[in-house]
């Protein structure tokens, strides 16, 4: 398989998108329903978006990939294995930290913390 990087870092991507998307709407759904609504300010302005539209980035690995499988078949100077792979997974590292500050500021949020 010439693209394998590709395949397995992108896939990865995308599952951590869609993981971190859908659990964390059920979790902004869980505090929703348990919180006051009218608390000033709402702990969860910043989380409500990003598990309603989080599937959204999905167009990241995506894009990644079409890029990296575009820039190696036209021979571009940068487009070798490790920058691929280097740039995959720092796309994948980004993803894992935006959802796992967003899963920590739930549990805080549910546990009282500030």
């Amino acid at each position: 398989m010439e693209y394998r990087a590709q395949t397995y870092i992108g896939g990865l991507q995308l599952l951590a998108v869609l993981a971190g998307s859908l659990l964390l709407r059920a979790t902004v759904k869980g505090l929703d329903d348990l919180l006051i609504q009218d608390l000033v300010p709402d702990p969860l302005r910043y989380l409500r978006p990003l598990g309603r539209y989080g599937w959204m980035l999905a167009w990241v690995p995506i894009a990644w990939v079409v890029l990296t499988i575009r820039a190696e078949r036209s021979g571009l100077w940068w487009a070798t294995k490790p920058v691929t792979v280097g740039s995959g997974l720092i796309i994948l590292l980004g993803l894992v930290a935006l959802f796992g500050w967003a899963g920590l500021s739930a549990s805080s949020i549910l546990s009282g913390g500030p």
